[in-house]
């Protein structure tokens, strides 16, 4: 699957490697607020005395 998406890439007009980097770079973006979330979710469930958001001080 990489290999057909390099050939698209590489014989590809300038638009669509604009629209395939845009698609990565939304997959990076989404899949860092997800994962950020569940590491989250998890401290807080786990009891984790660092990630209390009502505790400030």
């Amino acid at each position: 699957m990489p290999i057909v998406l390099l050939t698209i890439f590489l014989k590809g007009p300038a638009w669509l490697k604009a629209c395939v980097l845009l698609a990565l770079a939304g997959l990076v973006v989404v899949g860092g607020i997800v994962a950020s979330t569940a590491i989250r979710n998890a401290t807080e469930r786990t009891g984790n005395h660092h990630a209390h958001p009502t505790r400030t001080r």
